[in-house]
């Protein structure tokens, strides 16, 4: 079973950052039913994290939030495609980019100073950012993860399960806390790491020795959905198969056919609608 979750890491590290250096940044969504601007958050060591706020026109004075954390070297761009639907349900969408998390983020921040632990203290961060705006109905924060993303919003929700009503897991990359391990048993990690063009440091891995994922994340006894493919070769959908049977209240997808990502339109647009469903029912 460890080898099960643990397959994949390297190709995943490397073949993400690979697709993502292709991808051009699209335009912003627009609709007359949403208006978006830019909103920062300065994280709690200082660093500005660029960050794009979207919000329903009319609806509520307070309305549901739904966080969205990137992957492994993407960009808060990679949700352009769920933050129209959501809105237009009247859902507050922010989307923003970590601290080091991509050779094209627009926060500030060294890709060599980022490790999982560093991207659960941003979203923790934004977070509290929003726990005390007005017009958030602080009762309904939700948080949405992909890839690493996904990793790091199980992680965060662990840490304040009072605060998140309810986590969304596009084939979420638990397979990375296990890859140090993997990649280096003697635990020497050298200071700096290259990959496919993205610089990690050393304490990438050092973080992870130790790490116990799964009974980490069970601590979050609140709604989840974890939305994987039965084709993903990054991240092998295992390890998505060992955390819907850890959390406590977990609805579970798997679809078929689907790669990392969901680079195929309908299994894109099923994600989407399975993310939508999910939000809306738990809405307290």
């Amino acid at each position: 079973m460890k080898r099960a979750l643990i397959l994949c890491a390297a190709a995943f590290l490397a073949l993400s950052v690979a697709a993502s250096a292709q991808q051009r940044l699209p335009n912003a969504p627009e609709d007359p039913s949403f208006q978006h601007k830019e909103l920062p958050c300065t994280n709690s060591s200082g660093k500005v994290l660029y960050g794009e706020l979207y919000t329903p026109v009319g609806g509520p004075a307070e309305k549901p939030l739904v966080i969205m954390a990137h992957g492994f070297n993407s960009t808060y761009t990679c949700f352009y495609d769920i933050i129209p639907e959501l809105a237009k349900d009247g859902f507050l969408c922010y989307a923003f980019d970590f601290s080091g998390g991509s050779t094209r983020s627009r926060s500030e921040g060294n890709t060599e100073d980022m490790t999982i632990f560093t991207e659960v203290q941003d979203l923790l961060d934004v977070v509290d950012m929003f726990s005390w705006m007005t017009g958030v109905d602080t009762d309904n924060i939700f948080i949405v993860g992909e890839s690493q993303g996904g990793l790091v919003a199980a992680m965060t929700a662990a840490r304040i399960p009072e605060k998140i009503k309810g986590v969304g897991l596009m084939y979420p990359a638990f397979s990375i806390p296990f890859s140090a391990e993997r990649f280096y048993p003697d635990r020497q990690v050298p200071d700096t790491i290259n990959s496919m063009g993205m610089k990690l440091g050393g304490n990438y891995y050092r973080s992870m020795f130790d790490y116990d994922l799964y009974p980490d994340i069970a601590k979050y006894k609140g709604p989840v959905i974890d939305i994987h493919g039965d084709a993903d070769r990054l991240v092998n959908k295992s390890v998505s198969d060992q955390a819907a049977e850890v959390y406590a209240n977990c609805e579970y997808h798997v679809i078929a056919g689907g790669d990392h990502g969901f680079t195929n339109p309908e299994h894109r647009a099923q994600c989407r609608a399975f993310l939508r469903k999910f939000f809306n029912d738990h809405i307290k």
